[in-house]
């Protein structure tokens, strides 16, 4: 399937200003806002079981999956893959988020 300039949808960030590193720095930008995204994510799950006082929130089964805050602990983690991905196509290559 062709896009609008032609491209194929794997090679839609190949535009005139692309460079080698851009792909490299996208990635890692999106590997940091998700690693600090999904500590701020577990640090509030323990904040928030610690105020409820549900169990000790340092034990190992406070944020299980089997539980409904580990369960959307575990989601909300997942979710940060969708920030950080438009945030790499933004900032690094300079385009507009819709293609993803």
């Amino acid at each position: 399937m062709s896009w609008p300039g032609g491209e194929r949808y794997p090679q839609l960030l190949r535009t005139p200003t692309h460079r080698w590193w851009k792909p490299l720095l996208g990635l890692l930008l999106a590997t940091v806002v998700l690693v600090v995204g999904g500590v701020g994510v577990v640090l509030a799950a323990v904040l928030v079981a610690a105020l409820t006082g549900a169990q000790d929130p340092f034990a190992e089964e406070a944020l299980s999956a089997d539980t409904p805050l580990g369960l959307l602990t575990v989601n909300l983690t997942i979710l940060m893959i969708v920030p950080a991905a438009l945030l790499a196509v933004l900032v690094v290559h300079r385009e507009s988020p819709g293609w993803l």
